[in-house]
């Protein structure tokens, strides 16, 4: 209903004779009421439940990134997959990380996360889960002496398997036949726009993967086009936004040639409950940062290098004069 009908959801009850005489009308004003706080929840991320931050967390949360815990645990328990999409530099990493660990000590859920990142980052994972969480149990799938198929599926299996597995976009893509037959409690991208290409191998290789919770963070959810912005939705809540190509008819076509602004608001509508996106600037989050100062530093050329530079700019110029049309391009 929510998925069909968000903005309905929130208008009055309409009645007609008939029903106020067939139904009752505390149901009703209960039914509405109860309808009401759970569009508030999803849509305004308020009056989610609170929740003490796990015990083995070794880090002390700003209020909004306990807010961003509260809200990834919220969707958890209403089976909706979410996309956290905060400004880099705010702390998506350490909101994550205090996630898995309150399904591992208050969930008591045993199956192991699975957290997947570029290859620039992973030292990053490794040095943040050290510093919060410390006494987790992480595995690093990577590398060419990584385990494989079954040697790594009884590595799950056993008593003292690992909590959380780290791995690359590039390993899954090479792994995949026998990652998609783990059953994870939680699959995570960091810089999740890494799979706004749906068409390549490593896009549909990630959103075969099954969890029982589907979490994306990226700071960009679309950066070029909103094709991009499908790949990670199918990826989080699989079928929300129905087929691609329903999604090009519906909003793609009318929003990237016509900039209709009708269509606009309508899939703002769609995705704002499983999208949570704070800013540096937002004046609730209380950071009160300084203003981002700019200054140029020009370093001119000495005379020697000037005159290096000038010499090759000219020896390149002659040699043009006699290079093929395809060489001079390339050139």
């Amino acid at each position: 209903l929510f998925k069909e009908l968000p903005e309905t959801l929130m208008a009055p009850l309409e009645e007609d004779e008939d029903d106020v005489m067939r139904d009752d009308p505390m149901f009703a004003f209960e039914m509405q009421r109860s309808l009401k706080q759970f569009v508030d929840q999803l849509s305004n991320k308020q009056g989610l439940p609170s929740l003490q931050v796990p015990s083995l967390l070794q880090a002390e949360l700003r209020p909004y990134q306990q807010e961003g815990f509260e809200w990834l645990s919220f969707m958890r328990s209403q089976g909706f997959g979410a996309c956290l999409a905060d400004d880099m530099g705010l702390g998506k990493t350490v909101q994550l990380i205090t996630y898995i660990l309150y399904t591992i000590e208050t969930l008591q859920n045993d199956k192991p996360s699975l957290i997947i990142c570029p290859t620039s980052v992973l030292g990053n994972w490794q040095k943040e889960l050290q510093r919060f969480a410390p006494t987790l149990r992480v595995h690093t799938h990577y590398g060419a002496n990584r385990l494989k198929d079954e040697a790594l599926i009884e590595l799950t299996a056993r008593q003292d398997a690992p909590q959380l597995f780290l791995t690359t976009f590039g390993t899954v893509t090479q792994d995949i036949e026998f990652l998609q037959t783990i059953d994870w409690n939680i699959v995570g991208l960091d810089e999740a726009q890494n799979i706004k290409n749906m068409q390549t191998q490593q896009s549909r290789s990630i959103r075969k993967l099954k969890g029982e919770h589907h979490i994306a963070l990226t700071g960009t959810p679309v950066e070029n086009r909103l094709s991009e912005l499908w790949a990670i939705f199918d990826f989080i809540h699989k079928g929300y936004l129905g087929s691609f190509t329903k999604f090009q008819e519906k909003f793609i076509t009318p929003i990237e040639r016509d900039e209709s602004e009708k269509h606009k608001h309508s899939l703002r509508m769609k995705i704002r409950p499983f999208l949570l996106r704070r800013t540096k600037r937002d004046p609730a989050l209380q950071l009160n940062l300084p203003e981002k100062l700019e200054s140029q530093e020009f370093c001119p050329l000495t005379t020697e290098q000037a005159a290096l530079y000038e010499g090759y700019i000219e020896d390149t110029m002659s040699r043009l004069e006699q290079m093929s049309p395809f060489e001079k391009r390339g050139h």
